[in-house]
């Protein structure tokens, strides 16, 4: 299994834990908020679905797609800086979510 395939198949458990469990994703973050509204469960679950396709794409055709996943991680993490700049209450989990979507493009870019 290649390095690429190895962060697709991360991915894909990522994506397929925030698909199955968005609200218990959300709450292993440290200061997350209480009561976590329908629309962040919404977000959450969106976002598992693009890491759940990403992954899958990643694992099958790695090569072709690797610098189109990092620039979609790379937009992921700003708007995860956005948030997290812009909404107190959100600030922990917008940085926890823009920390790893930065991992993900920094291991897609150097991944062979």
């Amino acid at each position: 299994m290649s390095a690429g395939q190895i962060l697709g198949a991360l991915r894909l458990a990522w994506g397929t834990a925030l698909l199955g469990a968005p609200l218990r994703c959300i709450s292993l973050v440290p200061g997350a908020p209480a009561g976590v509204p329908d629309d962040a469960v919404t977000v959450a679950r969106v976002l598992g679905g693009r890491h759940v396709l990403q992954g899958l794409a990643e694992i099958a055709v790695w090569p072709s797609l690797r610098r189109l996943g990092a620039a979609a991680d790379i937009l992921h993490a700003a708007t995860g800086v956005a948030l997290a700049a812009t909404d107190r209450r959100w600030r922990s989990v917008a940085r926890a979510d823009a920390a790893l979507a930065t991992g993900f493009a920094v291991a897609g870019l150097a991944a062979r």
